[in-house]
């Protein structure tokens, strides 16, 4: 397993001939959100991120690849993205996927909030 480092902090894991962006993973989770609720405006607030990191027994950074995620959902949706996370290393994951991040998101019944 390995972490690529950039300067702008760690964007990308790869694992057993698999790579993946955790960035990837979060603009897909934004982009499901988007999708089914119309608007970021009807985000209240994610409540709880937990990502499982595909990893060997070594690895030890989960954490800091589930915060690349957490991150961007800050970046985006500002406090309303503030929220617990959980990260933990898995021995695999369906389709050998590097990353697998779940988000519970609270929303309101309109977009006025």
């Amino acid at each position: 397993m390995a972490l690529e480092r950039h300067s702008t902090g760690l964007t990308h894991i790869a694992t057993g001939g698999v790579t993946g962006s955790f960035t990837e993973v979060g603009l897909y989770l934004l982009a499901l959100i988007k999708e089914a609720l119309g608007s970021f405006e009807r985000v209240q607030s994610v409540v709880k991120v937990f990502g499982m990191v595909n990893a060997d027994p070594n690895f030890t950074s989960h954490t800091e690849v589930i915060n690349g995620c957490s991150d961007l959902l800050v970046a985006v949706l500002g406090e309303r993205g503030e929220h617990a996370r959980s990260a933990i290393g898995v021995g695999s994951l369906p389709k050998g996927f590097a990353v697998e991040i779940e988000a519970i998101v609270e929303f309101s019944e309109n977009s006025d909030g």
